[in-house]
């Protein structure tokens, strides 16, 4: 049997073996962050159906909205949902859990480190990862493959942490370029060293991952909104990511537009993939504009019952005591 791995768009793909096709972080059309960020490619949601076709799993990888997107979990047909099972991290709060419940899928909150058998040869382990992220490990027939999304392991020490889960891995799919705010528009040379650090991120964990190949993704967006449209002035290209790659580590490049497959193992050629990105970058993007303004006075509202909530449902001794030793 073959794994067949197609790209969806920004941290989703499509993994399929024999009956198995589990989808990750859904997010295709619309903007996320409060139009602070936008697709590169961006689907019709007509297209909902096409995609989600043969799907039996999707995981999520966290709440943000670029990977967890409640508007395009509703837009798959209420059938398709009564069949496909969701996947997510055990949580405290059990929300993302519930939300997928109230829209009729099945729901699995996953144990930390624990492996869950979808099929005989097909099975993954979720890990938590910092505060709210957390990777996915496939072990499918004699592949492994290794799906890290946003989680930043920046250093030796921590992709060591995540290897001993691991061990070494066929396939690894990482993120490829800045996703946080960086500084103001002159702050040209933070946006420079923030994208340098990515691809140092990515050479890291192909060493010690051992990785065969790479499917860089999990960045295929564009900063979309008035207030941080300047933060695209410095962010990584994908071609520049693939010569990356192919230099600085033993491992080949993937680099896959939406809906293209690619059967693991096999030959892949880039650059048709690469030029349809640079090609969608070329044409012109409007930021929103036109926000809706807060006052300060109902800023200071908010915030005041959010510490009110914050205060009524922790222990706040032990929240000081962890400030004091610095662990917040």
């Amino acid at each position: 049997s073959q794994t067949t791995i197609q790209f969806i768009n920004h941290a989703s793909v499509k993994i399929s073996y024999e009956n198995i096709s589990l989808l990750s972080d859904p997010w295709y059309f619309g903007d996320a962050f409060h139009k602070g960020w936008d697709l590169i490619v961006e689907h019709d949601s007509n297209e909902i159906n096409e995609i989600v076709n043969s799907t039996t799993h999707i995981w999520i990888s966290h709440e943000h909205p670029d990977h967890f997107s409640p508007h395009v979990l509703s837009l798959i047909p209420e059938e398709m949902r009564k069949k496909i099972t969701v996947l997510f991290q055990d949580t405290l709060d059990h929300r993302v859990a519930q939300k997928c419940k109230q829209l009729g899928f099945t729901v699995i909150e996953m144990k930390h480190n624990k492996f869950y058998q979808l099929d005989d040869k097909f099975q993954v382990k979720c890990r938590p990862y910092l505060l709210y992220d957390s990777l996915l490990y496939l072990q499918i027939g004699d592949k492994k493959i290794l799906n890290l999304n946003d989680c930043g392991v920046d250093s030796v020490r921590q992709a060591k942490y995540i290897h001993k889960i691991t061990g070494d891995v066929d396939l690894l799919l990482t993120q490829f370029s800045y996703a946080a705010h960086i500084g103001d528009p002159k702050d040209i040379e933070l946006r420079k060293t923030a994208a340098k650090q990515k691809l140092a991120r990515i050479k890291i964990q192909a060493k010690i991952f051992n990785s065969k190949y790479i499917i860089p993704f999990a960045s295929f967006v564009w900063f979309s909104h008035e207030d941080n449209f300047y933060m695209n002035d410095q962010v990584n290209k994908i071609r520049n990511v693939e010569e990356f790659i192919s230099k600085n580590t033993k491992s080949v490049p993937i680099i896959l537009y939406p809906g293209k497959k690619w059967d693991f193992g096999k030959e892949k050629e880039n650059n048709s993939s690469i030029e349809l990105y640079e090609n969608d970058l070329l044409k012109k993007h409007q930021p929103h504009k036109n926000s809706p303004r807060i006052s300060l006075i109902e800023l200071q509202s908010i915030s005041s019952n959010y510490i009110k909530s914050i205060r009524k449902n922790n222990n706040w001794t032990l929240i000081k005591l962890a400030h004091y030793f610095c662990f917040l």
